[in-house]
């Protein structure tokens, strides 16, 4: 099936959720933030839900800070750019909004004013509590950093310990879709010192493959995966994260803010990832 290729994104903003175990400090800090997104090709409720995002993952840098990892794709000796994961160690449990609405203070390329949403709120944070596993790591990769339009994809996952495997396909829209496990292979349960390979060449229902793709009259793209190995099985809801492999792109699935909401859940100790950004070109 066919995996659309889309820019890659940051992992922004933490969507506001209730706090729900001990992973997090009992009490939290009230910060007023705003957040912004650009009206140009999108609807006004896109707008406003980007802009909102932008605002939370302010607020929650604002008080815990972030983790940024960042990872360089070198092509022919050329930089092509960097590809962020920006991961807060918190989450905003409670926000009130202050101000939201359309601005024309923005310039647009033209030089003339472009509309913008902006929003103004208050938003409570809780930072994460607990230390990582330092001896949880996965090791692994793609089959290539640049691969050209219809190539095949191959991921390679290896964890240090058994662990559940979830693969993501991270999307320009700020979506996600889930890759591994699927219809096909339903069972994500890796021992430790394994190799997965993903897709597998054959399987019981016949060959499988992951093959890229450039949009209509686009000459390049950039995209990542993303690997969440857990100790404990998690379940992520068939309903909300389309499955990328066997479904053409919709656009129906999850915001990748949604998926960062679930994931923060889990204590650091019970969780490792890895992020994995390739290029397509046309030629």
């Amino acid at each position: 099936m066919i995996l659309r290729l889309l820019t890659i994104m940051t992992l922004a903003a933490l969507f506001c959720a209730s706090l729900s175990n001990a992973a997090y400090d009992a009490t939290g800090e009230w910060v007023t933030v705003e957040g912004s997104c650009s009206l140009d090709n999108v609807t006004p409720q896109v707008a406003r839900h980007k802009a909102i995002e932008d605002a939370l993952r302010k607020a929650v840098e604002q008080v815990v800070g972030t983790r940024i990892l960042s990872e360089t794709l070198v092509v022919n000796m050329r930089l092509t750019g960097d590809f962020i994961k920006s991961a807060p160690y918190g989450k905003v449990v409670e926000k009130e909004i202050l101000e939201d609405g359309v601005d024309q203070r923005g310039e647009g390329r033209s030089g003339q004013l472009s509309l913008v949403y902006r929003v103004r709120l208050k938003a409570k944070v809780v930072k994460e509590k607990g230390e990582t596993d330092p001896y949880f790591r996965i090791e692994g990769g793609l089959n290539r950093q640049t691969l050209k339009h219809m190539d095949k994809l191959v991921v390679k996952v290896k964890p240090s310990r058994d662990a559940y495997i979830t693969i993501f396909n991270l999307m320009a829209d700020d979506k996600v879709s889930i890759l591994y496990p699927n219809q096909i292979s339903r069972d994500n349960l890796l021992k430790g010192g394994t190799t997965l390979v993903f897709p597998a060449e054959e399987n019981d229902r016949g060959p499988v493959s992951l093959k890229v793709e450039l949009e209509d009259g686009k000459n390049h793209a950039a995209e990542a995966i993303y690997i969440l190995a857990t100790k404990s099985p998690v379940h992520f809801d068939p309903e909300r994260y389309q499955e990328g492999q066997r479904t053409l792109y919709d656009g129906k699935t999850a915001f990748i803010t949604d998926l960062m909401r679930e994931i923060i859940d889990l204590p650091p100790a019970e969780r490792a990832e890895r992020f994995f950004p390739y290029e397509i070109v046309r030629n």
